[in-house]
């Protein structure tokens, strides 16, 4: 891949050697590092923000009312009964409906380490970690506090318009894999 960035830099910094962009060029390289960074520190911000609330979240028990009502739906997802790994994936599911999902990836983890205590197979993923990557990948979402930032960031007139595109698909997707990953199941 770093073979196929370099032949693009090299290409683009010949062509605006020939066309006699050089300025151009150098402006660009020179904004785009600035840009990227502001974008970071925009990013970072957020994340911490949210991660923040997330612990006031967990130390005030609001987490567990949240994965509370995940719950009833994870039950019938996963086949795993216990308790603590249910209530990290309740948690990792809560946490990725509002987009934290930095937020969430511990929570993904002490799940996927307690499903691989009850896999018997180590040498391979069980059904349900396997469910739970696929729930994690399609990543459905209420309010996706990143895009929210980035847009304001970038002067858009209305910042929440894609929320109702962003809960639709986000739904379908998971939706329409669950059901897939469901049928899978069935099949093996």
């Amino acid at each position: 891949m770093s073979y196929i960035w370099s032949i693009l830099i090299i290409v683009s910094i010949i062509f605006s050697l020939i066309s006699g962009n050089v300025i151009e060029i150098n402006n660009v390289i020179l904004t785009t590092a600035y840009e990227a960074l502001r974008t970071y520190g925009l990013i970072a911000s957020n994340i911490i923000l949210w991660s923040g609330i997330l612990d006031v979240c967990v130390d005030s028990g609001v987490m567990k009312y949240l994965t509370f009502f995940v719950k009833p739906f994870i039950r019938k997802l996963f086949i795993t009964k216990d308790e603590l790994t249910l209530d990290c994936i309740s948690a990792n599911i809560a946490c990725n409906i509002f987009a934290l999902g930095s937020a969430a990836t511990p929570f993904a983890i002490k799940a996927m380490l307690k499903l691989q205590e009850e896999n018997p197979n180590k040498n391979k993923e069980s059904k349900d970690m396997a469910t739970l990557i696929i729930i994690n990948v399609c990543g459905f979402t209420i309010l996706p506090t990143s895009l929210i930032s980035l847009r304001a960031n970038y002067n858009s007139n209305e910042n929440a318009t894609v929320l109702f595109y962003i809960l639709i698909f986000s739904f379908v997707t998971t939706l329409i894999m669950l059901v897939i990953d469901k049928l899978v199941k069935k099949c093996i």
